[in-house]
This record gives C-alpha cells, sequence and structure tokens, in this order.
C-alpha cells in the first residue's frame, strides 16, 4: 500500500514529468513510433536482450519467444513496451555515437570499425 501511495506522490509532485513526456511525444510521432511498434521477432528480442540472436542460448531462445509474445499480445501497454525497451536503448547508443563523432576532427576521416552501432 504505502509503494501506491508514493507512487501517487510522486505523480501529484510531477517527478514523473519528465518521462511523461517523452512518451506522449513517441505515442504522437507515428513517423517514430511505427518502425518500433511493428518490430518483427528477431528485432525485437535482439534489442531486448542487446545482442545478435545467433549468440542466443537455448534458454533465451525459448525466453525470448515468450518475451515476444506477451509484447505482441500485450496491446494496453504495446506502446510503452516498445518506448521503454526498444526505442530508448536505441535512441540512447545513437545519440551517445553521434556527440562521439561530433568530438571528433572529421577532416581526417572517422574509423567507426570499432562502434557498437555496426557490430
Amino acid at each position: 500500500m504505502s509503494e501506491l501511495l508514493d507512487r501517487k506522490n510522486k505523480f501529484l509532485n510531477g517527478e514523473y514529468e519528465a518521462e511523461y513526456k517523452k512518451m506522449a511525444l513517441y505515442e504522437m510521432s507515428i513517423g517514430i513510433n511505427l518502425p518500433f511498434i511493428n518490430l518483427s521477432f528477431y528485432p525485437y528480442v535482439e534489442k531486448l536482450y542487446g545482442k545478435p540472436f545467433r549468440e542466443f542460448s537455448d534458454e533465451e531462445i525459448a525466453e525470448s519467444i515468450v518475451e515476444y509474445t506477451k509484447y505482441k499480445n500485450n496491446n494496453a501497454d504495446y506502446i510503452e513496451t516498445s518506448f521503454k525497451e526498444v526505442f530508448e536503448p536505441t535512441n540512447k547508443l545513437v545519440s551517445d555515437y553521434l556527440k562521439d563523432i561530433k568530438t571528433k576532427d572529421i577532416s581526417k576521416g572517422i574509423d567507426v570499425s570499432n562502434t557498437k552501432l555496426l557490430k
């Protein structure tokens, strides 16, 4: 019960404002959310586990099938789930990558061979 009261107080005090604003913008922007909402099995589970599907253990494959089925069948949380589990981590990765590029002297070329993005 105290956990619910704590969440209520945080909501009323505006502590969730930044998170809810990002989620609202994501939900309203079909051009942004559609590719993440319509993820097929492999991209979804690779983002969820943070590695290529070919590296999954048998146990992870079984778990990923269950997770993907829940993701597809849980329409009430579909957009929120795609935002938190796929869009946000991908957005952070790309943002960090772009910040890294910005700090380099591009007149000498950019070595992108060691970036996580290309693996």
